[in-house]
């Protein structure tokens, strides 16, 4: 069977299933069933039109009737060249027509291996173009139906492409941010070693500065004026808490206690964003002076983030500072017995923007 009876198939069984098509309920109006939706000629195209598209519908359903029809007309045209052959007037064969003729005989027998052609009787094509009638007929008698639910299966597989499609990109941008989620945590790991190691190293020369500040002689002669300072041994204090502010939480967070007060005040630099810090703590009442020497805790930023005044009968000592942000001070006097703490974050009278750096 040639190709253009497969076409004629897909033709006669487009127009009777168009026919089919609309005589049937589905082509009748809903409010007048004597009325049609679609008249004779249109059912007969939309049933040609149907019958068309079966290779596609045949390919998406992964059918492989096609491939044995293709096979069929393949086989049929060989025996047909076969018989051709035979019924040609009888000639002497010559030597090389017999050996060729001897190689096709073996090949016969014994099979080519360069060949692979399905082998088919004719129950098996019958059933095949049966089968072929069959799908056109019923898609033909569907008509828009069949048409319609093709298409939508398209663009559902193509949705479910892109779907996929989405899925793998999403796949991949996870595996990214996972990769970088690792380098970040990785990174933050060892800041946050090197921000504890920093923390212990200042702790450790904080304790060997203070006792290299009582370690001075008693008297000492600078800038012509004798400073006496005496020696004390002040309490450990406790571990720092907060990395950003160290001394915030470590001296009792009270700016006045014991008949003593922790105060600061500030004015403008000439360098943009800084303030000139000055730092006082003062005795409260003229008979209760300042006893020992007075400690300050700063920032651990400043070179100096611990200095010490010898303020034994004093009413005040001043200590200033250059600073770029606020920052919790601490500070001890009276031998360790009063403690005084004051953060610079929490007055309301310095600039917000400095408060908030």
């Amino acid at each position: 069977m040639q190709v253009s009876y497969i076409l004629l198939i897909m033709l006669s069984t487009g127009i009777l299933g168009g026919t089919v098509n609309f005589f049937s309920d589905s082509n009748k109006d809903v409010e007048n069933q004597t009325k049609k939706v679609r008249n004779w000629m249109v059912c007969i195209f939309l049933g040609i039109a149907a019958t068309i598209i079966i290779p596609l519908f045949l390919k998406l359903a992964d059918s492989q009737l096609v491939v044995n029809i293709e096979n069929d007309i393949f086989i049929n045209h060989k025996n047909d060249s076969k018989k051709q052959s035979k019924d040609k007037v009888y000639q002497m064969p010559t030597d090389e027509y017999k050996s060729n003729a001897q190689t096709s005989i073996n090949s016969d027998i014994f099979g080519n291996p360069n060949q692979n052609f399905h082998k088919s009787d004719n129950k098996s094509v019958a059933s095949d173009y049966l089968l072929w009638a069959a799908y056109c007929l019923l898609a033909a008698a569907a008509g828009m139906r069949f048409i319609d639910l093709l298409v939508n299966k398209l663009l559902t597989q193509s949705q479910v492409i892109e779907l996929q499609k989405r899925v793998e990109k999403k796949k991949e941008e996870n595996k990214e941010l996972a990769k970088e989620k690792e380098t970040l945590e990785g990174e933050v790991e060892k800041i946050a070693k090197t921000e504890e190691k920093r923390i212990k190293n200042y702790e450790v020369s904080e304790q060997n500065f203070i006792q290299q500040l009582n370690s001075i002689p008693s008297n000492i002669q600078e800038a012509g004026l004798k400073t006496s300072f005496n020696e004390e041994k002040l309490p450990d204090l406790p571990p720092v808490k907060f990395k950003d502010d160290p001394q915030k939480g470590r001296f009792g967070g009270q700016s006045n206690f014991n008949g003593r007060t922790l105060s600061v005040s500030y004015k403008k630099y000439f360098l943009p964003g800084f303030l000139k810090l000055t730092i006082k703590v003062s005795a409260d009442h003229e008979n209760n002076l300042l006893k020992g020497n007075v400690y300050l805790f700063l920032h651990d930023s400043f070179a100096d983030s611990v200095v010490m005044y010898a303020a034994d009968g004093k009413k005040e000592i001043v200590h200033e500072v250059i600073s770029y942000g606020a920052f919790t001070i601490g500070a001890v006097t009276d031998a360790g017995n009063t403690m005084l703490e004051l953060d610079i974050a929490e007055q309301k009278d310095f600039p917000e923007d400095f408060r908030k750096r």
